[in-house]
């Protein structure tokens, strides 16, 4: 879901069965109100376009009662998820749709635990885009606080699903990515 300013911020429980359709439509269903405007976050983090929310649940921590530190980029993984169900890239046909981009490398540095139904904001950009890999920098923020708790770097590169090596990025897919990284918040 985006804003009327273009930002996007989707909370993984509103769209756990549901996809949003244009107009205020659910998929299977007739026009409907919109209903409210979703939910902002406290403060959109500068140059991230787009933010999802989750709570941190049981079995997500571990004996000190934290969250146990490989679910920080079970995070990570599904904040991108929803970016790219915001980004929405579909309409780019073959070249989107087809292409493999595998995760070669994810670093993470932890500033603080979280704990036990904390509410956690991932904010999402693409920082980087080369000519056959993008680098995607998440913000794990404390929901209600806004304080940082983790920082997650992960790169991807573009691969030939038969060859399994790399190849470029199509331009109209480099296109439309540089587009989602310079979008203002």
């Amino acid at each position: 879901m985006a804003d009327r300013r273009g930002h996007g911020r989707v909370d993984r429980t509103d769209v756990r069965n549901r996809r949003e359709m244009p107009a205020g439509r659910l998929r299977g269903q007739r026009p409907v109100d919109a209903g409210p405007p979703p939910r902002q976050p406290i403060a959109m983090r500068p140059g991230f376009p787009f933010s999802t929310r989750f709570r941190v649940r049981y079995s997500e921590i571990d004996g000190q009662k934290i969250v146990f530190n490989s679910r920080y980029l079970e995070y990570a993984d599904v904040a991108l998820s929803e970016f790219w169900r915001w980004a929405d890239l579909g309409d780019i046909g073959p070249d989107w749709q087809d292409a493999e981009f595998n995760y070669v490398r994810a670093t993470l540095d932890y500033k603080r635990a979280f704990r036990l139904d904390d509410m956690v904001e991932a904010f999402v950009r693409i920082d980087r885009i080369g000519s056959s890999s993008m680098t995607h920098r998440i913000e794990l923020c404390h929901a209600e606080t806004g304080e940082l708790h983790a920082l997650v770097e992960m790169v991807s590169v573009h691969v030939d699903p038969e060859a399994r090596k790399s190849q470029p990025i199509p331009d109209i897919v480099r296109a439309r990515l540089a587009a989602l990284s310079t979008r203002d918040s």
